[in-house]
């Protein structure tokens, strides 16, 4: 079986008549075939004779035109959009709004990388770049996911169960994701597998996968996390939750590079660093405002791994225990209202400006471990590859010009050659930091 309307490959003239070109147009829409679909409409309108088939296959038209610019291009009618939802950023986590727009992915290509299956980009990006906008498969009440999920598998087509199984079960990381039924892209004269279902296999689907929508409610944060949300304290319970297939194929880490934000139904993926083709995408499962420990309790508790990208590699030998800052970072994370947010902000500069000095101190006091530790000194390198431009490095000459003269001027103070308690014990990029 394939992912073609028929098995047999069809010519136009079996479509002598609108019925048929209509027909077979919706199936090329559902496939994303929005090019042979907007040919087909335009062949049934002229082949109608009925004055609402013309209508239909004249609306078909302009539909697959609209959806095909999307296709390829991305380019959306964002201000449509947003009034379509207008709780998109705010509202309630009961609203869904089922947008008719196409999915978008053309940045990204599915890669085999280090976590598995994932997604990098195809091209160099901009920071702020639309990397990819995603249909739900379904979104619902998260307490309502499995019964709503295993109702809809029985009505959905082919390509819909497909892209369903192909998602992370906790057992099928190893097997490489098919690009052309992606969505986004033309599904069409693709092998097709029919997996077996159980109740089982759906429940570890929803764990793994299932994001839950960020809404502000009453001034608190109403969902903490886009995945897993299964810290202490915390309930999905009531919240907007739903399974799309391109978000689900990005992998973690706890300095992201993408971040996801939810229209209606719709997820858009945009980038939050400047990348470089070949670069694979990571977002943010758990909060990431917490220490580390917490950090990983979340990952293993609901994701059954244990977390060692580059961040926390450096917080686990320079910040091992970062308990301590936890009631403040608590305290803080609670939305303030408009009288109190200078202080709000103060109290944030104030715990930033703690947690770097007892960083600084630590590299001061195991600066010799960075440049011994393989592991430690290739998260170093990535951290400032990644975060550093042009513009870094000119700034970073400026003030390293401006440290020399402070160390020749307290030299000629001192009465001596050379200042003395300048020498950092680590590498040079931490001094530079």
């Amino acid at each position: 079986n394939s992912y073609s309307p028929n098995s047999k490959r069809l010519t136009m003239e079996d479509y002598e008549n609108a019925k048929a070109c209509l027909n077979h147009a919706k199936q090329c829409e559902a496939l994303g075939d929005h090019h042979k679909a907007m040919v087909l409409f335009g062949r049934g309108e002229c082949l109608a004779g009925h004055e609402s088939t013309k209508r239909k296959c004249a609306h078909g038209v302009k539909t697959s035109l609209k959806h095909l610019e999307e296709q390829l291009s991305g380019k959306y009618d964002w201000a449509d959009i947003f009034r379509a939802d207008p709780d998109a950023l705010l509202g309630s986590p009961k609203t869904f709004v089922h947008l008719p727009i196409t999915a978008y992915s053309e940045p990204v290509t599915a890669i085999m990388g280090s976590c598995g299956r994932g997604l990098a980009v195809k091209r160099d990006v901009a920071i702020g770049d639309l990397l990819f906008v995603d249909k739900a498969w379904l979104v619902g009440n998260y307490e309502d996911l499995l019964e709503a999920t295993m109702k809809q598998i029985e009505d959905c087509s082919d390509l819909q169960l497909h892209r369903l199984m192909e998602l992370y079960d906790g057992t099928n990381g190893a097997k490489p994701l098919v690009e052309k039924l992606l969505p986004g892209r033309v599904a069409r004269n693709v092998p097709l597998e029919h997996p077996e279902l159980d109740e089982e296999r759906m429940q570890r689907i929803l764990r793994f996968n299932a994001i839950t929508r960020w809404s502000l409610v009453d001034g608190e944060l109403s969902s903490t996390e886009v995945k897993g949300d299964r810290n202490e304290g915390s309930s999905r319970t009531g919240h907007a939750a739903g399974l799309w297939s391109l978000a689900s194929f990005v992998n973690h880490s706890c300095r992201p590079n993408v971040s996801f934000s939810f229209l209606g139904d719709v997820l858009t993926c945009r980038a939050t660093r400047n990348l470089k083709a070949g670069d694979e995408l990571f977002v943010g499962y758990v909060r990431l405002d917490r220490p580390l420990a917490f950090r990983r309790k979340e990952l293993s508790a609901t994701f059954d791994f244990h977390c060692t990208c580059h961040r926390c590699i450096l917080e686990e030998a320079l910040v091992p225990d970062g308990s301590q800052y936890l009631q403040q970072i608590e305290q803080l994370t609670q939305v303030p209202s408009k009288d109190k947010s200078f202080p709000w902000i103060e109290a944030w500069s104030s715990l930033y400006r703690q947690i770097e000095y007892d960083i600084s101190l630590s590299i001061k006091q195991r600066g010799k471990e960075l440049d011994e530790d393989l592991s430690l000194a290739n998260s170093l390198d990535a951290l400032f590859e990644t975060c550093w431009t042009p513009e870094h490095d000119q700034q970073r000459e400026e003030r390293l010009k401006h440290q020399e003269e402070l160390r020749n001027n307290i030299a000629r103070l001192q009465g001596r050659a050379k200042p003395v308690g300048f020498e950092h014990p680590g590498r040079n990029a931490c001094s530079a930091a």
